[in-house]
């Protein structure tokens, strides 16, 4: 599911890099069919000195590929971490990074939520209370997009846990932890301009809670989880609360799965929704379990397990709703995924060795998705097209420094952005931000092809297709052709390569290589493209029957699906025909002859007067002027068909001697 519902294929990376050991570079030396599109270069975000750490960097992205990156870094001159964020317009970040909150004192806890149509909240942890402010999306991005910071009341005695999510309404929900006598679970909903009074989800007397995680539906609704002490000494329990958007009000504070005192209780908790407005949870507890919270009933079903001694598992739901957990464990990242009832077997998509890696997994709009973790102080990604994951992953950030804390989530456009953070070893901070892009690229259609014959005798073929590429790239198109009544469902090794062709569009080459028709510009939408096939010059001077065209267009990266269609070719002529008898009056001269199979028309010229066409087998000259007698005419006859091949000429000698 898409983290942010609107998300772009796009990657935001940010790698920490220190100044001896420079910057990492993404393998980028191929590209793999799996993936429908590019990775482009590691580009640095925010550089600092090597001493100046970074902390909870997250980021957000809306319908149109826009992207707000937030975290908190300490400020050289006052020696407090304060809130910055940087902006990407789809083209480009900004240069210098703004920063939001107006204290001194130090910040931690950010979180930030973006609408599809750009606008932004961010909150944080300052003063020992929750502040927020809101971004407005214009064309220019600059502090004035950002309201003043305010404090989000009745939030005194922050602890470290808080996160904010929009609904489809419009409005937001904040959730947070407050030390009271312990640690206690709190929400409040902004709407219209302001927040309502913070009420309690699990009070600390009931156990000291932690890891909150909450996602949202597009209906308004939202499932907040958190772990929980079952008494002053564990275990952790899973406990969640739903909210209901229809009647405006959260459910009691229930448990999603109790824990083991001996494993540490179930901890780990993460949520996602999917189209229905079902939710699924998934936590650990020794092993690695799943269930399913029914919006029919509002119940979870029956926890289902899925491994045994994971670590940090992520879920996401695809686009036809099929639920996918990414989880580490015995040197293994491993995925499965939910499809028809049943859960699929566990499936490696990289290894480790060392330290348990951080990870991170997304789906875009298409069911593909993008599974990021550092491992042995590296950053690897692997993407699925929702059947398949790369068979090696691809290595992000290649120095000795150490990454950590990867997100990855999908924009509207289906681009994909990263998020690492980085630093010199696990124990000095996180000292860079860097960003990389992976541009989707959208599958090219070509559709409504026809082939239409010439009737001029030439043997040329019109062949019409319509493509479309999201995407706008300059597209190339092959053409095959092959003698039979009916296509075939994919490309048959029987065909032939069209290689003499003209177009009306794009580059026409003339080959027997990949491609006929290169270069041919396209906007979103249809594009007609028009190539004319010379038959003759592709050794068709017989051809006599039924043949297919079969046709696919390329945009550099993938190929369209295969159109197909039929064209009756006809390059051989009629049989002459020959003139078999004379009939003469005192004034004409009538030729006849036997009809030819397949012939249009016959051509009939004389020295006895202009040159005729005629259906019949007969033609009579003199009707109209009177032939002169005693002279000798000389007659010439030929057929035509429908594709205008024409026989040659017939010729007979007749002298005008009627008696």
């Amino acid at each position: 599911m898409f983290r942010k519902k609107f998300f772009s294929y796009f990657l935001i990376l940010t790698f920490v890099v220190s100044q001896v050991f420079g910057f990492g570079f993404f393998d980028v030396s191929s590209v793999s069919a799996i993936e429908n599109g590019s990775w482009g270069e590691v580009n640095l975000l925010e550089s600092l000195d090597g001493t100046i750490p970074q902390y909870d960097a997250k980021i957000a992205s809306d319908d149109s590929g826009n992207v707000i990156a937030i975290w908190a870094q300490t400020d050289t001159s006052t020696s407090y971490r304060n809130t910055y964020v940087s902006f990407y317009n789809g083209n480009a970040w900004e240069s210098t990074p703004l920063i939001i909150d107006a204290d001194t004192a130090a910040v931690g806890s950010v979180s930030i939520s973006m609408k599809s149509n750009g606008d932004a909240i961010a909150t944080w942890k300052q003063n020992s209370q929750y502040y927020y402010s809101l971004y407005t999306s214009d064309s220019n991005w600059s502090q004035d997009d950002w309201s003043v910071p305010q404090v989000i009341p009745d939030t005194l005695n922050a602890y470290d846990s808080a996160v904010v999510e929009y609904l489809s309404t419009g409005e937001a929900i904040f959730a947070f932890n407050l030390f009271d006598t312990a640690i206690s679970v709190y929400t409040t909903k902004y709407t219209n301009g302001s927040w309502s009074t913070p009420t309690t989800r699990e009070s600390s007397s009931n156990g000291a809670t932690m890891s909150l995680d909450l996602k949202a539906d597009t209906l308004g609704n939202a499932m907040l989880v958190w772990s929980q002490y079952a008494n002053s000494f564990g275990p952790y329990i899973l406990q969640y609360s739903y909210y209901d958007n229809s009647l405006g009000e959260w459910s009691s504070s229930s448990t999603v799965a109790a824990g083991q005192i001996d494993a540490g209780g179930a901890n780990s908790g993460e949520v996602v929704f999917d189209s229905s407005g079902n939710a699924w949870v998934t936590w650990v507890r020794t092993s690695l379990y799943v269930s399913r919270f029914d919006v029919g009933t509002k119940t979870f079903e029956a926890n289902t397990y899925l491994a045994s001694s994971p670590t940090r598992p992520q879920i996401t739901v695809d686009s036809s709703d099929n639920p996918i957990v990414m989880w580490s464990g015995s040197d293994n990242i491993y995925i499965r995924k939910y499809t028809s009832s049943a859960w699929s077997s566990q499936t490696s998509i990289g290894t480790y060795s060392g330290i348990v890696p951080f990870q991170d997994l997304d789906t875009d709009n298409n069911g593909s998705a993008i599974a990021i973790w550092t491992a042995n102080s590296t950053s690897y990604v692997s993407y699925y097209d929702g059947t398949n994951w790369l068979s090696s992953p691809r290595e992000l950030q290649t120095s000795s420094g150490y990454d950590s804390y990867p997100k990855v989530t999908f924009d509207g456009l289906n681009n994909a952005h990263v998020l690492i953070q980085g630093g010199i070893d696990l124990y000095s901070g996180f000292n860079n931000l860097f960003t990389s892009k992976f541009t989707y690229n959208e599958t090219p259609t070509l559709t409504s092809l026809s082939a239409t014959p010439s009737t001029d005798g030439t043997g040329n073929v019109s062949i019409v297709s319509t493509v479309n590429d999201a995407d706008a790239n300059e597209l190339s198109i092959a053409y095959y052709y092959e003698q039979t009544d009916t296509c075939g469902a994919s490309l048959p090794s029987t065909t032939s390569t069209i290689s003499t062709v003209t177009s009306e569009n794009g580059t026409a080459v003339t080959s027997t290589g990949s491609y006929q028709v290169t270069t041919v510009t396209t906007t979103p939408g249809a594009n007609t493209v028009t190539s004319t096939w010379a038959t003759l010059s592709d050794g068709l001077s017989e051809a006599n029957g039924t043949y297919c065209i079969y046709a696919y267009a390329y945009d550099g990266t993938v190929t369209s699906t295969m159109a197909t269609t039929t064209v009756i070719l006809d390059n051989v002529a009629p049989s002459t025909p020959a003139i078999s008898s004379f009939t003469l009056t005192s004034t004409t001269e009538q030729a006849t002859w036997s009809a030819v199979s397949g012939t249009s028309f016959y051509t009939v010229s004389s020295t006895a007067g202009t040159s005729v066409t005629t259906t019949a087998t007969n033609y009579t000259y003199g009707s109209s002027s009177a032939l002169t007698p005693n002279t000798s005419y000389s007659w010439q006859l030929k057929s035509t068909d429908s594709y205008s091949n024409a026989s040659s000429y017939s010729t007979a000698t007749l002298s005008h001697r009627y008696r």
